[in-house]
């Protein structure tokens, strides 16, 4: 009866320890600019199949400065054996300052959770936001037609 449990123990120790293997490799850009899209890569692989939850996002302290918490979320199924390839895409809020933020990935399966986190520097070379552009440009246009149509 012992021995029963013993290889029962064993057997439920290696199968978790397959189903949760996950190997990964996440490529963080060093700097990128406000307002501009930019992206994370990140290569999965797993020995069995598995349902992968991943997101990534910059911050400092509470604060988000990137499109938001988890709004670049994508769930997939690993196959066995194969890489997948994700890229997740995010971007800096108009208004942040220049300076080093924090840079993390998320990835979730099987009751497990992946934290990679790295440091990031942010950058704004042209931070106008082109919505103030395009209005400029409009009431530039509108001043120059009433200019026009009065003579």
């Amino acid at each position: 009866m012992k021995l029963k449990m013993l290889i029962a123990c064993v057997l439920i120790f290696l199968v978790y320890n397959v189903a949760s293997s996950l190997d990964y490799n996440v490529s963080f850009p060093h700097e990128v600019e406000v307002g501009k899209w930019f992206n994370v890569n990140v290569s999965l692989k797993s020995e069995t199949p598995l349902n992968v939850t991943l997101y990534s996002y910059v911050y400092k302290g509470f604060n988000c400065v990137g499109q938001g918490w988890t709004d670049n979320k994508q769930t997939i199924i690993l196959h066995p054996n194969l890489t997948e390839h994700v890229v997740l895409k995010d971007f800096i809020k108009h208004g942040t300052e220049d300076g080093y933020y924090n840079i993390r990935l998320k990835i979730k399966y099987s009751n497990e959770t992946i934290v990679k986190t790295e440091t990031i520097r942010v950058v704004s070379r042209n931070d106008v936001d082109p919505t103030y552009l395009y209005i400029g440009l409009v009431v530039v246009s509108l001043v120059g037609l009433y200019a026009v149509m009065r003579k």
